[in-house]
């Protein structure tokens, strides 16, 4: 069994009746499911193609049938420089149906393993056991620098059972702290700089819908290329936020422009790539917009799922630059 770097895969040699075996790659814990991958049937054994690239340094548990081994993909030393550059949301006091938070990366990570590097610790240094929804499929973004972490939802939701039987996560009034390991390898196969901690205080559940009605409009300038300044009513969901909201002109033409999301996440200022006419402007909100506990413009995250949604479909903002 070897690693071949030219090609790309794990090579397996020897294998009796190989159009029978069956071969397997996994890392993480011993449960870990499978890695994505092609297995190439060939005269002498088989070859594994995973459907990702291995992370230089990281051990690679190789089942062939009944039998396991163990490689490790070598790597070439260099020095830790990818560390964590945000976690969102950013404030200190979250409610106690928090349900996400966004891991963000200073360079592409490795993948596979992602639950066992991190943990929310309570005010006495004890892990919350099965705080965090572990998906098959990691949640990250294209580019593998953002990471989403779903805080339980079926503990979240009441009237559930592991709500029932387990309660949230998160208490009222606890203090907590999010935790990510340093031994988490970037995409190069090198350790994180540091490890991170998130401390965080819990105050009262969010249990009602953002109001668009109440967010704060401040035009720019004509003539200028000063943000455009949209000021929301609580916090909100800070990956939502890129692309729910889209700025029109009279004429319903797209404005084009940079986004930057402030205030821990109560305020959108949208920089335009062109000066600012004259004349009225709509900003297109997406009402599935959510805030921190999943509430959208919509309907609340924790209520009976046989409730009516609004039929509305964009919720439109308008305002004037004079």
């Amino acid at each position: 069994m070897s690693w071949n770097a030219s090609a790309g895969t794990i090579d397996v040699r020897g294998v009796r009746h190989p159009a029978r075996a069956t071969l397997t790659v996994h890392s993480g814990p011993s449960d870990a499911l499978p890695m994505l991958g092609r297995v190439e049937i060939r005269d002498d054994g088989l070859a594994f193609h995973p459907r990702f690239p291995l992370v230089p340094g990281l051990a690679y548990r190789v089942r062939v049938n009944d039998a396991e081994n163990t490689i490790v993909v070598p790597k070439t030393a260099t020095e830790a420089t990818t560390h964590v550059a945000q976690v969102f949301p950013t404030a200190n006091e979250l409610p106690s149906n928090q349900l996400k938070f966004y891991l963000d990366f200073s360079a592409p990570m490795s993948t596979g393993d992602v639950y066992r590097h991190i943990h929310l610790l309570d005010e006495a240094g004890h892990e919350v056991p099965r705080a965090f929804l572990q998906t098959a499929h990691e949640l990250w973004d294209w580019r593998r620098q953002r990471f989403t972490l779903i805080l339980d939802p079926g503990r979240i939701k009441r009237g559930l059972r592991a709500n029932v039987e387990a309660g949230a996560p998160l208490r009222e009034g606890a203090r907590y702290r999010l935790v990510i390991d340093a031994d988490w390898r970037d995409g190069d196969g090198n350790p994180l700089r540091e490890r991170f901690s998130k401390p965080f205080v819990v105050v009262a559940a969010d249990r009602v819908m953002p109001a668009h009605r109440k967010w704060r409009v401040t035009a720019p300038s004509a003539r200028t290329a000063e943000p455009l300044r949209v000021t929301f009513d609580e916090s909100l969901d800070r990956a939502l936020l890129d692309h729910s909201l889209i700025v029109r002109d009279a004429r319903g033409e797209i404005i084009l422009g940079d986004i930057d999301v402030a205030s821990s996440e109560t305020e959108w200022l949208f920089r335009p790539r062109q000066p600012w006419r004259d004349g009225p402007y709509t900003i297109d909100v997406d009402p599935r917009l959510e805030d921190r506990a999943g509430n959208n413009l919509r309907r609340l995250f924790d209520e009976d799922a046989t409730t009516p949604r609004s039929g509305v479909e964009v919720i439109q903002v308008h305002f004037a630059v004079k």
